[in-house]
């Protein structure tokens, strides 16, 4: 009630602040990418993290902590998928509202889009730690599916910004840390009608 609906002020975690620096930093590097004028490198990951770290209030500690755990995941995360980059892109794409019912207005950020020749990928970064396909749809003992939920909630806003203007044909969660083995993983889905219908009656 005081977060959602009066929202009231209150300090970000350690780990939604880094989670924030992560993203800022991504949002850059893929637009540099982009561009590629200059193609961004090792060096600039890490310039980019320390510039949004800073911006965060820290502690000193924390800070240091941060930074060292950031570079040495965002440096392996782009060594990873180095070459394997889907281009044209949009990065930090803000729907400031659509209308669904009877004046429901709904709001959103996508981390990224990517642009595909039969539509649109979207991609939604995770600093958690990776979790599998199962956990992700809510079918495991200890999950809620709510991070499926949240790209059905992006196809839903996307279905309804513009008439339509970008088809979202799948959403894809990327997790930025590796898994125990050192591997990166990404996990892809296509919404169906069914799921966003379900979704949209519980929004109403």
């Amino acid at each position: 009630f005081y977060d959602s609906l009066l929202l009231f002020p209150k300090a970000p975690s350690r780990d939604q602040m880094y989670g924030n620096a992560v993203h800022h930093t991504l949002k850059d590097f893929f637009n540099a990418l982009s561009r590629r004028d200059p193609l961004p490198d090792k060096l600039f990951l890490a310039e980019k993290l320390q510039v949004y770290l800073k911006k965060e209030p820290l502690t000193e500690k924390d800070f240091l902590e941060s930074l060292e755990r950031g570079k040495k995941t965002l440096l392996a995360y782009q060594d990873y998928w180095d070459g394997r980059w889907q281009l044209p892109i949009k990065t930090e794409f803000n729907i400031p509202g659509v209308i669904i019912g009877e004046n429901i207005r709904l709001t959103g950020k996508l981390d990224k889009i990517e642009f595909l020749e039969s539509g649109v990928n979207v991609v939604d970064y995770k600093t958690s730690q990776p979790k599998t396909r199962g956990e992700i749809e809510g079918k495991t003992k200890n999950s809620d599916g709510n991070l499926k939920r949240q790209l059905i909630f992006y196809k839903l806003l996307l279905d309804c910004f513009e008439n339509g203007r970008y088809q979202m044909i799948s959403g894809e969660i990327d997790f930025i840390h590796p898994d125990d083995k050192g591997r990166f993983r990404k996990e892809k889905f296509i919404i169906t009608k069914e799921e966003i219908a379900e979704l949209e009656s519980l929004i109403k």
